[in-house]
Order: structure tokens, then sequence, then C-alpha cells
């Protein structure tokens, strides 16, 4: 398995039991926020791994895949 793949499943793993932890510990008034976070989260980790396998399968090759969407992300995000 690739390193950066294996990487993000770890952080992904990590962000599940932050989010558990925030709903038994943290005042519902903070919720939210860290529920937006978490989703965008998600968004980018699920179109990380999709462009990765689609970049491995079609080239046979795991170089630059991840540029793109952090690109994507960051744009977004400064809106």
């Amino acid at each position: 398995m690739d390193f950066l793949l294996l990487l993000m499943m770890k952080i992904h793993l990590l962000t599940w039991i932050i989010v558990a932890l925030d709903f038994e510990f943290c005042h519902l008034l903070y919720l939210p926020f860290f529920l937006n976070e978490f989703v965008r989260f998600h968004h980018l980790f699920y179109r990380m791994i999709k462009m990765h396998l689609l970049t491995c399968w079609k080239r046979q090759s795991c170089v630059a895949t991840f540029g793109p969407i952090i690109i994507i992300y960051e744009i977004k995000k400064v809106k």
C-alpha cells in the first residue's frame, strides 16, 4: 500500500476519534463548529483517495496526485 494513502487513512481514523471525544466532552454550543470542520475534512479526504486511486490505476504511478486537490481546497477556504 502506498505511504500517502496509509497516512490519510490514519488521519481519517484520528478524526473520527476526535469527533467522538467532542460529542462526549465538549459543550453543545461548540459542536456545530467541530462537525463543520469534520465534514470539510471528510470531503477532502475522499477526493484525495479517489484521485490517488485513479492516478495509480491509470498510470501505474503514484506521484503528485494530491497537489491539485489541496490547491482547490485552499482556494475555497480563502473565499
